[in-house]
């Protein structure tokens, strides 16, 4: 049966492409992975010195205009956001090319590294200004805990105890929320491969919806699945590394 075959990691084959769909995952699944881990690594470089910036400069002007723009830039839908980086960079300022790299192995897809930027920004913006917000928020609670209050009493420098002492107790519900956002990076994956003609799993399960291709919609479903299991563990696995405390509670039961 279709289910028993499911339980052996066997998704049957494609009607539009007569071929196995467990080939046609394993070829564009990389890709995917490849755009989406790029999207998160950006999205944490700009959004925690970002949130860290706002939490400092909390309740004054640049946090309210921070605010604002991560409100806008969250509420706006990928596809929007992908038309109008394309729109401004590439007919406006023509300085970057709106295609995504045509080679079949990642190391290509490197060297073409000018077509990944504008995919890589589309999709990393709803999660920037999401990531901003969570670690504005954790560090404003860190912030007014009685430790750090006892670290600048010991006449600590501010840079030392907001990187070295609160930060690190700031991350801990963006750790949660990293392993968390893996599905959505997926989700999102989908329309960028559509709209910039990436050739990854997004791409490949648009293709089939519109030619009813059951087996590879129903395989994309179940390896979404997956990476929501895999993103929940993942991020109790990098809490406990961030957390020793979690590893000694472990320990002592």
């Amino acid at each position: 049966t279709y289910l028993g075959k499911i339980a052996h990691g066997d998704f049957g084959y494609s009607y539009q492409h007569n071929q196995s769909v467990n080939d046609l995952l394993a070829a564009r699944l990389p890709r995917t992975i490849f755009l989406s881990l790029l999207s998160t690594i950006l999205a944490l470089i700009i959004a925690v010195p970002l949130g860290v910036w706002q939490a400092v400069k909390r309740n004054k002007a640049p946090d309210y205009i921070v605010t604002i723009a991560c409100l806008l830039a969250y509420s706006t839908p990928i596809f929007f956001a992908g038309l109008l980086l394309i729109v401004l960079f590439s007919q406006v300022w023509p300085i970057l090319p709106n295609d995504a790299p045509q080679g079949e192995n990642l190391s290509v897809m490197w060297e073409q590294w000018d077509h990944l930027i504008l995919p890589v920004c589309a999709l990393s913006i709803g999660t920037i200004a999401a990531y901003a917000r969570y670690v504005r928020s954790s560090m404003v609670d860190n912030l007014n805990e009685q430790y750090v209050r006892t670290a600048r009493a010991k006449g600590l420098s501010e840079f030392r105890v907001v990187f070295v002492h609160t930060l690190r107790n700031a991350m801990f519900p963006v750790i949660t929320m990293i392993g968390l956002y893996i599905p959505a990076m997926f989700c999102g994956a989908l329309v960028i491969e559509t709209l910039f003609n990436f050739n990854g799993m997004g791409y490949l399960y648009y293709q089939a919806t519109g030619r009813r291709d059951y087996p590879i919609l129903l395989g994309v479903a179940l390896i979404v699945s997956f990476a929501t299991v895999i993103g929940a563990l993942l991020a109790d696995f990098l809490y406990a590394i961030a957390d020793p405390r979690i590893r000694l509670a472990g320990r002592s039961k």
